[in-house]
């Protein structure tokens, strides 16, 4: 089973690589398919500095954490620039998880513990932002079907794996504590199952992304609060 569970997380590590090298593809970049672009590339080396970082018998979560950080102010940053409206709020809360991650990591959970009060606020945020996205698409949606536009596709995977997030991390402390390590295990299966749904989303949106008319129908709808 153990086995299983790593070759499985290995994959869901390489996954990465496929919404990376479309990225190369495309010929029109914008501004958030960079973002995105960039927190692909952060997390694949995150993923791989882990793994070494634990291969060599070190224990500890500081890798994971510093990571959840550069990918909490950089899909902030994406959804500023989605949510036009609410962008001075998003900047706002963002900043203000940026003094609460500093303050849990000297006085509360330190940085080379798994942090998941961290991530079950950041999880929260960031399907709350899905949800306001969505709302405000589909409010004023065309005729044509929404999974043609990057960004809806993108955002879907967004709110997707930081749904499936908010659930495992508010059970993992209870579970990795308490219950046997199979269990444990589950969580982490679960949680490459999403991180490869994830990178198929932000996948098909980075191919779309190519084709201008969906950018800006995409943009345009997103910002009509």
């Amino acid at each position: 089973m153990n086995n299983f569970i790593d070759v499985f997380l290995y994959i869901s590590i390489l996954s990465t690589l496929l919404p990376i090298l479309l990225y190369f593809f495309v010929k029109k970049r914008s501004k958030e398919i960079r973002v995105i672009f960039l927190l692909l590339v952060i997390s694949f080396c995150a993923d791989v500095t882990n793994e070494v970082y634990v291969q060599l018998g070190n224990k500890g979560a500081i890798i994971l954490n510093i990571y959840f950080l550069l990918e909490f102010l950089l899909l902030t940053y994406y959804f500023s620039l989605l949510l036009i409206v609410l962008k001075k709020l998003i900047l706002l809360l963002g900043v203000g998880f940026l003094v609460l991650f500093i303050l849990t990591s000297i006085f509360w959970q330190d940085i080379h513990t798994y942090q998941n009060i961290i991530r079950i606020i950041g999880s929260v945020l960031f399907v709350t932002y899905s949800v306001l996205f969505f709302r405000y698409f589909l409010k004023t949606l065309p005729v044509e079907s929404p999974w043609l536009y990057p960004h809806f596709l993108i955002v879907a995977g967004i709110g997707f794996y930081f749904f499936q997030g908010f659930c495992s991390f508010t059970l993992s402390r209870y579970v990795f504590t308490h219950l046997p390590k199979e269990y444990g295990l589950h969580i982490w299966l679960l949680h490459g199952i999403t991180e490869i749904i994830k990178h198929l989303f932000f996948a098909r949106g980075i191919y779309l992304s190519d084709h201008s008319q969906n950018i800006a129908i995409a943009k345009n709808h997103a910002r009509n609060v």
